[in-house]
């Protein structure tokens, strides 16, 4: 497998996150730390499943495959619950994922679980670990940066809607990872 095709898999390992963060980037008030911040955990977990799928191969497959597409459509359900709720709420400000660690800690593990999948299969295909796991890890933080700068600028556009639409593409993602899992 070349560099290329690794770059390939790496960028597309980041479309949930990239979805996530397009969706999550509402509001004037998120300062470019929190994004880096944001994208500094996306990126930590991806690295995280990667390895565990690289060097845990199938013991950590036979563990988790069995549930791992639910406890990632359940962590989606519920921020993007929340943020439809937030939005309908009366308070002027949207859903922020930098409010706790914690919330930033569960969407992150939740885009990351096909990240464990990729892993194994590339450590099947020999190719370098370092870079694969470089390569994901830098996609991911761009990745990030960019949806929450671009969520910004439609938010300032469509307002509450954006959000609405944020927390429904959440819950579509969750969706889509349960429904692919449950093959």
């Amino acid at each position: 497998m070349g560099y290329i095709t690794v770059l390939l898999v790496a960028l597309s390992l980041t479309m949930d996150n990239f979805a996530v963060s397009l969706a999550c980037g509402c509001g004037p008030d998120i300062k470019n730390k929190d994004i880096v911040k944001c994208g500094s955990f996306f990126a930590l977990a991806h690295i995280i499943m990667f390895s565990v799928g690289w060097f845990g191969g199938e013991l950590a497959e036979r563990y988790i495959d069995g549930y791992d597409h639910w406890a990632a459509f359940f962590l989606l359900l519920f921020i993007g619950g929340k943020m439809i709720k937030e939005a309908f709420s009366e308070k002027e400000e949207c859903f922020n994922i930098f409010k706790n660690t914690r919330e930033i800690i569960l969407v992150s593990l939740a885009t990351s679980m096909d990240a464990l999948a990729v892993g194994l299969s590339l450590s099947f295909a020999a190719v370098n670990f370092t870079f694969a796991a470089a390569s994901t890890a830098v996609f991911v933080f761009i990745t990030t940066f960019l949806g929450f700068k671009l969520g910004r600028k439609l938010n300032a556009k469509f307002g509450k809607r954006a959000e609405i639409a944020g927390g429904i593409v959440l819950i579509g993602i969750g969706l889509k990872i349960l429904l692919d899992g449950i093959k």
